[in-house]
């Protein structure tokens, strides 16, 4: 008897951004499927233009849940119209554990007032790290045409302890200088720059901007992919005082805390703004991912 042909795998080819987590999402599988189909790629570092084999229904024996997300603070979904009557929505996660975060996720489902469902997707982080005492805005967007009148839900998907941060993440900073907001409060403009530890010359730097508006709500996020930024860093130290406290308006950062901490030196200026999705802002966080 002539064998069937074997089925050809299904594959998804990595592009900039793409992390294993959004890939699984994206596809309706697990993590650990998605791993084990692909056991020589180091979720940490995917490669753009490799191809990842995506699991079909019954390539894998056995179904494996995602892991439990750490319990960690999470808002209530918070959704903003978009011009074009598509629909924003943002999930708030906190960091209150002793350690970092990453792989980050939350699922979003919209319901109409009756309470039948009208979709759902993953809310995904901009940065993959979330540092102790830091929040993150999981951000989802729904494409128009949408009802009014729409009334959101969400789920924590996952939340995992970094290991080995030290090995995967550099213990880089921002250093702010200054603030400033439109007088309608609808923008913010943030002037900074990028420091990162002594002899470390990072593969890529990822920022990212959240606004919120004067309760503490999420009004904004922008996130910027400074590629390979720094060159040759300076290798003169930087100083708490060397740049003026802002003038107007208030940025925060929160470092990751490192085990070996060294002296940190400048890699990049930067100045970008973040724009409301609606209500004013009043202040902004920075976030930062560098990799060495």
């Amino acid at each position: 008897m002539t064998p069937l042909p074997t089925a050809t795998p299904f594959t998804h080819t990595i592009a900039k951004g793409d992390t294993m987590l959004g890939i699984a999402l994206r596809y309706g599988v697990t993590l650990e499927e998605l791993q084990a189909a692909n056991p020589g790629v180091d979720p940490g570092f995917l490669v753009i233009g490799n191809a990842l084999v995506i699991p079909i229904e019954g390539q894998l024996s056995g179904e494996i849940p995602l892991p439990t997300p750490l319990p960690v603070p999470w808002s209530a979904p918070r959704c903003y119209p978009s011009a074009d009557g598509g629909l924003w929505c943002l999930i708030l996660v906190t960091n209150d554990q002793s350690t970092a975060l990453e792989n980050l996720s939350a699922w979003i489902s919209l319901y109409d007032a009756q309470g039948n469902p009208v979709g759902g997707q993953a809310a995904v982080a901009p940065l993959n790290l979330l540092p102790t005492g830091a929040s993150m805005p999981l951000v989802a967007f729904f494409s128009p045409p949408l009802p009014d009148g729409l009334l959101p839900q969400g789920q924590l998907l996952s939340a995992l302890a970094v290991e080995d941060a030290n090995a995967r993440y550099l213990s880089a900073e921002v250093q702010v200088s200054a603030v400033e907001i439109s007088e309608n409060g609808s923008q913010a403009s943030v002037q900074g720059q990028v420091l990162v530890p002594q002899g470390s010359i990072p593969s890529m730097v990822w920022i990212a901007f959240v606004a919120y508006d004067e309760v503490g709500e999420v009004v904004g996020m922008r996130k910027f992919d400074l590629g390979a930024p720094c060159g040759l860093p300076s290798t003169a130290e930087a100083s708490s005082t060397a740049l003026p406290t802002p003038a107007t308006g208030t940025a925060t950062f929160t470092p990751t805390p490192s085990a070996t901490p060294a002296p940190l030196v400048v890699c990049t200026p930067f100045e970008f703004t973040v724009y409301s999705l609606g209500p004013v802002i009043h202040r902004v966080e920075v976030l930062l991912e560098a990799r060495p």
